[in-house]
């Protein structure tokens, strides 16, 4: 049976790493605010421009 002081640990480690997790989350949508946005013509030229 574990001891409620390992209990709280286990608890506050739990909330870092969600916390750590939606970090990152936010981190990704900023970037992905921040760049800039092709077009469906643009996507087809450049998926085109890769293929042999």
């Amino acid at each position: 049976m574990k001891c409620i002081a390992e209990l709280m640990r286990e608890a506050v480690e739990r909330v870092r790493r969600e916390q750590k997790g939606q970090e990152a989350i936010e981190r990704i949508l900023h970037r992905r605010r921040r760049a800039p946005a092709a077009s469906g013509d643009e996507l087809r030229s450049i998926r085109e421009e890769g293929r042999p």
